[in-house]
């Protein structure tokens, strides 16, 4: 009804989505070494890869179909649009100040997927959609060389699922994107692609592990009012 509030709704898919990682994708099994789970540092720290990660990172043997790497991803937004066009970032002293985006990746060596989400509409379709409130959370899983957000930034917290191939570990991913078409969320500081990327990631790694400057990554999409459709 217009002037009034709608109250926020459940939908009946996050009854899905809640339980169906525990029971399909354990995160601990005997015999593995630090597979997914409680991290032996703090979950809110975070680093930039070093010259040694990349290096790591290229010698590593492909991954066993089956055992998939899990990377939280987080970059400036700004400073990482103004390195597109110019081809230097913002300073630290400024991004510090700046919002930052994360990003899921999932890659099993065979696979490698990107989840990401973001708002509904850019340029004046944003600052339209902002202000009448129609603004929403769009999200889906795609295939990483088809991703804007392909290991762009720092990494905010990583791990490996044994036993589980990247589209069975992108599947919570896909069932939230899915929700998010069916039930839209309004798009906002509380609620947007930290959101998403925070709450895919929720089951895997303890705390809500999140880049300081990721506005939303604390926050439900379930708890976000919905838009005008």
């Amino acid at each position: 009804m217009a002037g009034k509030t709608q109250p926020p709704a459940r939908a009946a898919i996050w009854d899905e989505i809640e339980p169906f990682w525990p029971k399909s994708t354990p995160m601990r099994q005997p015999g593995v070494s630090n597979p997914l789970g409680p991290p032996k540092e703090d979950p809110l720290a975070f680093r930039p890869m070093s010259i040694k990660d990349h290096l790591d990172l290229a010698r590593a043997p492909k991954k066993r179909r089956g055992e998939t790497d899990v990377v939280l991803w987080s970059y400036d937004i700004l400073s990482e649009k103004l390195k597109g066009a110019t081809g230097v970032g913002l300073p630290g002293f400024v991004t510090a100040f700046t919002p930052d985006h994360m990003y899921v990746e999932y890659d099993d060596g065979a696979d490698r997927l990107i989840a990401r989400g973001g708002p509904s509409a850019g340029g004046f379709g944003f600052a339209r959609g902002a202000l009448d409130g129609s603004l929403r959370v769009k999200a889906a899983v795609v295939p990483a060389d088809r991703s804007i957000d392909n290991r762009k930034g720092m990494v905010v917290a990583s791990g490996y699922l044994p036993g589980v191939t990247a589209q069975g570990a992108s599947i919570r991913g896909q069932l939230v994107a899915n929700d998010l078409a069916r039930t839209p969320r309004r798009y906002g500081p509380g609620s947007n692609s930290n959101t998403y990327a925070a709450e895919v990631t929720d089951p895997l790694f303890p705390g809500r592990p999140r880049h300081p400057d990721a506005w939303g990554a604390s926050t439900r999409l379930r708890d976000a009012p919905l838009t005008r459709r």
